[in-house]
């Protein structure tokens, strides 16, 4: 009896709060200003214009243009930024457990997690399809297409 009455208790506050959040968002809309599509700049600004003879005459100021001057950016090249394609061999002799071939891609820094590989390799039932040679394998692949060139 009491869990019943704890979960209709959950339940009526939940819905409460959920109505309550929508009819907050649905009047914030509304009641929001709208913004206007003119800026308040872009009018002519009324002046007052003392001239010589001492007039105040009220003379209309056109709105001032401002011109934007965009100067072309440099463009600096750091050695860094640029990613040189690496490749790394290695190889897989025979007799090489999963395990083994696992460590070595770790060691060259081919792969960061043996485990998630490891996994990875046994989920896609290939553990005992590693072919035995050199393989060149490019510095940044993924798990998937490391696990792809040391298959085929």
């Amino acid at each position: 009896m009491n869990k019943v009455f704890i979960l209709i208790l959950v339940l009526g506050i939940s819905i409460g709060l959920l109505l309550g959040s929508s009819v907050n968002i649905l009047a914030n809309n509304n009641s929001q200003p709208k913004l206007k599509e003119k800026n308040e700049f872009s009018q002519p600004i009324d002046k007052v214009d003392n001239n010589q003879n001492n007039t105040n005459q009220v003379t209309k100021e056109e709105p001032v243009k401002e011109e934007i001057v965009e100067e072309p950016i440099e463009e600096k090249v750091v050695e860094e930024d640029i990613v040189k394609e690496e490749y790394v061999t290695i190889v897989i002799q025979n007799g090489f457990t999963s395990n083994k071939v696992a460590d070595i891609l770790y060691d060259h820094e081919l792969i960061f997690n043996k485990n998630d590989f490891l996994t990875l390799l046994r989920c896609l039932n290939l553990s005992s399809r590693l072919r035995i040679g050199e393989k060149t394998i490019k510095r940044g692949s993924s798990m998937m297409e490391i696990i792809d060139i040391i298959t085929n």
